[in-house]
């Protein structure tokens, strides 16, 4: 080979080798410049914008970047992403830290699947495979707690972006997390407690209403206020003050520690009322001494907290009404004659009319309502006054009369109706009862009046009469057909004509004996009886202890020694009906002592027995039947009304002296078959 061809050979490999070498570098200076790329795009941040990955509020009340939110309100935000990287964000999620004060909602807006751990306060989002340029949305909200202080800062939701990288072409893999910074707003709590529903009620027992609506409430009627504090707010409301005013004219009818009121007000401090908590109140008021007719009652309902002040008016007004009042009017029907009331008899009438009511009553008008059986007979039966102030009192008195046409016993009673133009209602006032006895008209011209002393089961000595033989005397004249009467049912007779029945008789009995108490006197009731007894006022005693005995009698041969009454057996049977005369102090012969020591006698006997009874004496028997003309005329002057002896026989109508009557005396001796004859018994 020459030359000229090895020269040629050796520039073509030469070149042959400068091509393979540029070929070489050229392939080394791209291989440098793609790891370099490569590295670059695997390291970048894919979500580095923030414009484009961020987290808003996006309610349309937001102020200055500021969104005032109320308890229970709703904090609506937008979640934005966008992979602004080259490479894909592998299993991409999306987490979001709940702040304190808020709770989700599961009010979310998205396409992507999500789980909430409301342990820990948070929500995931699952997106997936987000590629290069990517974008996505979430839209999610979170309620403010209930209740929160006012002005509280909450902090916005933290978000975190986590994904894997992944680089063939380095053969690299890895996990990244991406903090999305918080927005420049700012979530501030606006609460505060709210007392508007608040109320406070009147009510009374019958809760009756006016033409004006107000409650109808009279000086002493109760009134229930019921207070109920609600805080329908939503934020608890420290240092509550609860005032109910105007309540200047009442006062509490029961107080408590915690209830008073005070310069017309009741105040109450709660430290805490929690939102949707309530404070309840209830109690009673009535009315002062000093209220005033028509006064309407307004009371208010104020609520201070957090310096604000809620003001609620009650329900209802109370309007109190005073009236005349009648209640304490008392009516007295008696007999005028005193003792039982038959057909004629002559009522006295004497009522007391008393307003014991709040105010004056004004043009009264006061009338009688009688029973069939009573009539008017001598004074008004109705009257009319102009005023009758609250606390006075005016007196009635008037006389009625029985008719004629009383056939059978009755109980009756007669009422006063009181009228006037301010009382709420007219007032009926009732008298005591009386009863008025049926009997035919006496027409006699003699009335026995029987006289006996001790009665006992067994009669000993002349003058007692046994339990068989008295029973025999008043078992006959029940079956006669005889009605007792008393000495002063004869007097008012003979004094002012009173009716007696058609058969009347007068059992008496001298001296006080304990067995007039003990064995005549269920002989009595057991036949409807009354009987006068005529007591020695010196042996009477008080009491078991100082019982006396008949000693003025101990010098009588035919007196047996007997026990006397004590005033607690007289006082049963006055109460009872039987009448009670004197007898004298010592049982002495009034006729055979100066007449100064006879009046004493008279005097002393007749002031003790009313005052032990409260009821008059009217009559007298004379001891030992010893009677002087000067003697009786001294009964008017010391107030006797009348006089018995100890015999005479049967009374004759048309003669007859009240201070000389006769009477029959039954002792031992004479048979209980006698009886009739000796009464002269028709």
């Amino acid at each position: 080979m020459d030359k000229k061809k090895k020269n040629i050979i050796i520039i073509i490999i030469v070149l042959i080798v400068l091509t393979a070498g540029i070929f070489t570098g050229i392939r080394y200076y791209n291989g440098v410049k793609e790891y370099a790329y490569q590295t670059k795009i695997y390291y970048e941040d894919n979500f580095a914008d923030e414009q484009d990955n961020n987290i808003k509020l996006i309610n349309s009340d937001i102020s200055d970047n500021k969104l005032k939110l109320a308890p229970g309100e709703k904090a609506k935000f937008e979640i934005n992403f966008k992979n602004d990287g080259a490479l894909a964000a592998n299993d991409f999620k999306i987490t979001v830290k709940i702040p304190d004060h808020l709770k989700f909602t599961e009010d979310v807006q998205t396409e992507y699947e999500y789980v909430s751990d409301k342990e820990n306060n948070l929500v995931e989002f699952n997106i997936g495979k987000l590629e290069s340029g990517g974008t996505g949305q979430i839209k999610i909200s979170f309620e403010a707690a209930f209740p929160l202080i006012n002005g509280l800062f909450i902090e916005s939701p933290k978000v975190k972006f986590d994904y894997y990288k992944e680089s063939k072409f380095l053969n690299l893999k890895t996990n990244l997390t991406k903090d999305i910074p918080s927005i420049n707003q700012k979530i501030i709590i606006s609460s505060k407690p709210d007392f508007t529903t608040s109320v406070i009620k009147l009510s009374t027992l019958e809760n009756i209403k006016d033409k004006d609506g107000n409650l109808k409430v009279n000086k002493n009627d109760v009134i229930d206020l019921f207070v109920f504090v609600f805080n329908s707010g939503n934020m608890n409301a420290k240092n509550v003050n609860i005032k109910i005013k105007n309540l200047e004219k009442f006062k509490l009818t029961q107080s408590s520690d915690e209830i008073e009121i005070k310069d017309g007000q009741i105040n109450i401090n709660v430290p805490e009322i929690q939102t949707s908590g309530n404070k309840t109140l209830k109690f009673s008021i009535v009315a002062n001494e000093d209220i005033e007719n028509d006064y309407v009652l307004n009371p208010q309902l104020i609520i201070n907290y957090e310096n604000e002040q809620i003001i609620k008016e009650a329900d209802l007004k109370a309007k109190v009404e005073l009236f005349p009042n009648f209640s304490k009017t008392k009516i007295s029907l008696s007999d005028n004659n005193g003792g039982d009331t038959y057909s004629g008899d002559v009522l006295n009438v004497n009522a007391v009319i008393t307003n014991n009511g709040d105010i004056s009553a004004k043009n009264v008008s006061v009338s009688l309502i009688l029973p069939d059986i009573i009539k008017t007979y001598s004074g008004e039966s109705n009257w009319h006054f102009d005023e009758i102030k609250p606390g006075s009192s005016v007196n009635i008195n008037t006389q009625l009369q029985v008719s004629d046409n009383v056939s059978k016993d009755t109980v009756t009673s007669i009422k006063m109706l009181i009228k006037a133009d301010n009382l709420e209602n007219d007032f009926t006032a009732s008298s005591n009862s009386i009863k008025i006895y049926y009997s035919k008209p006496f027409a006699g011209s003699s009335i026995p009046i029987v006289c006996l002393h001790g009665i006992e089961p067994f009669a000993a000595g002349r003058w007692e009469t046994s339990n068989e033989d008295f029973d025999y005397l008043c078992g006959t004249l029940k079956a006669s057909g005889y009605q007792t009467i008393t000495l002063n049912d004869l007097r008012n007779y003979i004094a002012f004509g009173k009716a007696l029945p058609e058969k009347p008789i007068i059992l008496t009995s001298d001296d006080g004996y304990q067995s007039i108490y003990i064995n005549a006197f269920p002989i009595l009731k057991k036949y409807g009886y009354k009987m006068t007894v005529f007591l020695i006022d010196g042996y009477i005693g008080n009491s078991e202890a100082d019982r006396r005995l008949n000693d003025f009698d101990k010098n009588e041969k035919a007196v047996v020694t007997r026990p006397m009454l004590i005033w607690p057996e007289i006082l049963a049977m006055a109460n009872y009906g039987i009448e009670f005369g004197s007898h004298g102090v010592t049982h002495s012969y009034l006729n055979k002592m100066s007449l100064e020591s006879a009046k004493n006698e008279l005097m002393q006997s007749k002031a003790d027995i009313e005052a032990h009874l409260k009821r008059p004496c009217i009559f007298f028997s004379w001891p030992h039947d010893g009677v002087t003309g000067e003697l009786i005329s001294l009964l008017p002057q010391l107030g006797y009304g009348g006089a018995v002896r100890y015999n005479g026989g049967v009374l004759d109508i048309n003669n007859i002296n009240l201070y000389n009557l006769p009477r029959v005396p039954i002792t031992n001796d004479i048979k209980a078959n006698e009886y009739a004859a000796l009464l002269r018994l028709q």
